[in-house]
């Protein structure tokens, strides 16, 4: 369960036991529905500074509910999700998303980091789905995927399919290699495009400008090492002015 550092005016998604626990003095000023292992799922407000245990919905329906209520409300303008790269699905629970993508680099995993992000930089491009895809003609050359398009899944498309509709890029729960392979047989096209702001790297152990090079054919915009002033960014790649 990860622990937040909250200050006063935060608000956090949490339960009532866990705002009670907190050092905070949280206001609740939200009942989520749902409920977890840790109790009911509440929105609070901070009135001094201290440490949150934040725990998540287990429905996307309840991030759901959670996001539009802070968002009519006028409580925040930002919304930070804990999670990983495999739970790129969240976003697709949020109206009016966009989203800042971060990533660790190091020696150990730059191969498979780098990859990763090739793979993200492609599948934010997807075009959108047009209305005309509902045609009788249309659609006889394309196929739809609803939820998740896993490799069982994408195995079982007929070869005669030339588009395939998935709800946005979320929903493309292949790696690397089998996205490439799969991109190569079908054109694939979303209903729903997800804006990205920038990709955060925190490098260790690596020359930002040697990572550049590396991404230099990628479209998206890059942030090399935000917090950190001292390390300077090569130029090759699309790069946003580091944050001092």
């Amino acid at each position: 369960m990860p622990h937040l550092q909250v200050q006063a005016g935060d608000i956090a998604l949490t339960t009532l036991p866990l705002a009670k626990q907190s050092a905070a003095s949280f206001e609740i000023i939200g009942l989520i529905p749902g409920r977890t292992q840790q109790g009911r799922l509440v929105l609070g407000r901070a009135h001094r500074s201290g440490i949150v245990s934040l725990t998540g919905p287990e429905h996307f329906s309840s991030l759901r509910h959670a996001a539009v209520l802070i968002w009519r409300e006028k409580w925040a303008q930002s919304i930070f999700l804990d999670g990983a790269a495999s739970r790129l699905t969240q976003l697709s629970a949020l109206p009016r998303i966009q989203f800042v993508y971060t990533i660790i680099l190091s020696p150990e995993n730059a191969k498979a980091g780098l990859a990763q992000l090739t793979q993200l930089d492609e599948l934010i491009r997807l075009p959108q789905a047009s209305p005309s895809t509902s045609s009788s003609a249309a659609q006889s050359r394309s196929v739809t995927v609803q939820g998740p398009l896993t490799e069982s899944i994408a195995a079982e498309l007929p070869e005669s399919a030339e588009v395939i509709i998935i709800d946005d890029f979320s929903k493309v729960f292949l790696g690397p290699e089998p996205w490439h392979r799969f991109a190569q047989r079908f054109r694939v096209k979303v209903r729903r495009s997800i804006p990205l702001l920038a990709v955060w790297l925190v490098l260790r152990d690596l020359s930002a400008k040697a990572v550049a090079e590396q991404l230099n054919t990628l479209q998206m915009p890059l942030l090399f090492n935000p917090l950190d002033s001292s390390p300077k960014a090569g130029t090759s790649a699309k790069i946003l002015p580091s944050i001092s």
